[in-house]
């Protein structure tokens, strides 16, 4: 059985948040996961390019669909629930990535990544207490430091 877990810490007041997404609310597939590159591709003239790599971050989009509303808002406080506290999300995904021994599932290869976590479009309510909600996770890039 696949895990997906979050770990979010708002670096400015000290609090943690932690949410293992039980089994009924996981994500629904397909679902967009892998890197997105940064480069310049400069052409002359003459026909001949040149390609100047920057950096690559990972990717991932999530779709939820019909998830509870206590996974509905637990998602957003995981989005926007410590506005403007310098919060940071560590996600955890695979076989491991449920419970609390953080050490143990990132020495498993269960760290996903360490970035940050947006909601694309409003939460949709399809009925009662059921609702859609699609995310996006976005790694933190490699030279990135916090303080």
């Amino acid at each position: 059985m696949y895990y997906l877990q979050f770990y979010s810490y708002a670096q400015s007041i000290g609090s943690s948040f932690i949410w293992i997404v039980p089994d009924y609310d996981m994500p629904d597939y397909p679902s967009d996961r892998g890197y997105l590159e940064f480069r310049d591709k400069i052409t002359t003239p003459s026909g001949n390019t040149f390609i100047y790599d920057k950096s690559k971050v990972k990717h991932w989009t999530l779709n939820f669909a019909d998830i509870t509303e206590l996974s509905k808002n637990k998602l957003q406080h995981i989005c926007n629930g410590w506005l403007g506290q310098k919060q940071i999300t560590m996600v955890f995904f695979g076989t491991s990535a449920n419970g609390d021994d953080y050490e143990a599932a990132e020495g498993d290869g269960q760290l996903w990544g360490t970035g940050f976590v947006s909601q694309l479009g409003e939460p949709k309510e399809k009925g009662i207490d059921l609702w859609d909600y699609t995310i996006e996770i976005t790694e933190f890039g490699a030279n990135q430091i916090f303080t």
